[in-house]
């Protein structure tokens, strides 16, 4: 990860999904391109919609974003609160992303 952000391949997370499922992995971007003949297990993904979220690790700059977003004021369970925050979900009768400084 830090070798793609030293690169300029990939800006600097906000946070990681360390266990997940995703919703919809064809909408999902490989940001890491392993070496041809080697056998990858895991991948970077940038993740679409995710359910069931197992654990992540939050960064400094996305626990910005989530205290700028006033969660305190509309709790909802993290699985739902997560992909709107990032612009990955899908819009639906009263859903909205939530306030966040990009």
């Amino acid at each position: 990860l830090d070798d793609l952000v030293a690169a300029g391949r990939l800006a600097p997370p906000d946070l990681l999904y360390l266990g997940r499922k995703a919703c919809w992995p064809a909408r999902e971007v490989c940001v890491d391109d392993p070496p041809s003949g080697v056998e990858v297990r895991l991948r970077l993904v940038r993740p679409s919609f995710s359910y069931k979220t197992t654990a992540y690790v939050l960064y400094a700059s996305g626990a910005r974003k989530l205290l700028r977003s006033g969660f305190l004021s509309h709790l909802l369970p993290l699985d739902d609160f997560l992909p709107a925050l990032y612009g990955r979900h899908e819009p639906g009768p009263g859903l909205s992303a939530p306030r966040s400084s990009r």
